[in-house]
C-alpha cells in the first residue's frame, strides 16, 4: 500500500538500494511468514467446522483452542499492541507529511483534533463498515502509489544497477544522486 516506505526513506544509510532490500524481506516476513503462520493455524483447528466466528473473533478462538487461556491472551496483547503502534506510526506519517506542507500551527492544530476524532469515530464503527472503509482508503492509496511506481520505476532500476556495478567492483556502496542521472535533490550529493 505504501505506507512502509515512510519508515524506510528515514533511515540512514549509504546506498537506498540497500535499504530497499531490506524492506523486501519485511514484506516477505509479514505477508508470506506471518500471515500465512496465522492462515495455517486456522486451517488446522478444529473450531473453524463449529462456528461463525469471523475476523478477530476467530483468530482468538483459534490461539485459545491451539495454546489455551495462554493463546487467548497473547493474541489479545498483540493486538492492542498492533493497534496502538498502528496509530502512533501512522499519525507520525501524517504530521510529519502535514508539516512538509504547511507550517501552520492553527492547522496543525486542527489536523490533530480531526485525527483524534477519526480514531474515536472508527472505534465506534462496526467491524465489517471499519474495514469495508479501510479497503476504499487503501485501494486510494495503493492506486497512487502505483502511478508513483510506474513514474519513478526507471529511477529506482538505476539505483540498483548503480548498487550493484558498486558491489561488483568489491566497494561497500555510496550512493550519489548525480552518477545514477539525479540532479535536484537536497540529499545524496
Amino acid at each position: 500500500m505504501g505506507s512502509a516506505p515512510n519508515a524506510a526513506a528515514s533511515a540512514h544509510t549509504s546506498h537506498p538500494a540497500k535499504q530497499g532490500m531490506v524492506q523486501t524481506l519485511s514484506v516477505f516476513i509479514d505477508t508470506l511468514v506471518i500471515c500465512s503462520c496465522s492462515a495455517f493455524m486456522v486451517l488446522c483447528a478444529d473450531i473453524v467446522k463449529n462456528t461463525e466466528l469471523k475476523g478477530l473473533g476467530l483468530i482468538q478462538g483459534v490461539m485459545q483452542e491451539h495454546l489455551g487461556s495462554f493463546g487467548l491472551l497473547f493474541i489479545s496483547v498483540a493486538i492492542v499492541l498492533f493497534a496502538f503502534t498502528s496509530i502512533i506510526g501512522n499519525h507520525f506519517y501524517a504530521e510529519a507529511n502535514f508539516k512538509f506542507i504547511s507550517t501552520s500551527k492553527r492547522g496543525l492544530f486542527v489536523f490533530r483534533l480531526l485525527a483524534m476524532l477519526m480514531v474515536f469515530v472508527g472505534a465506534q464503527l462496526s467491524l465489517s463498515l471499519a474495514w469495508d472503509l479501510a479497503d476504499v482508503f487503501m485501494g486510494f492509496m495503493a492506486s497512487v502509489n502505483i502511478v508513483a511506481i510506474l513514474l519513478l520505476g526507471n529511477i529506482a532500476v538505476r539505483v540498483l544497477k548503480d548498487y550493484q556495478k558498486q558491489r561488483k567492483e568489491g566497494k561497500n556502496p555510496v550512493f550519489k544522486a548525480s552518477d545514477v542521472g539525479i540532479n535536484n535533490t537536497e540529499f545524496w550529493k
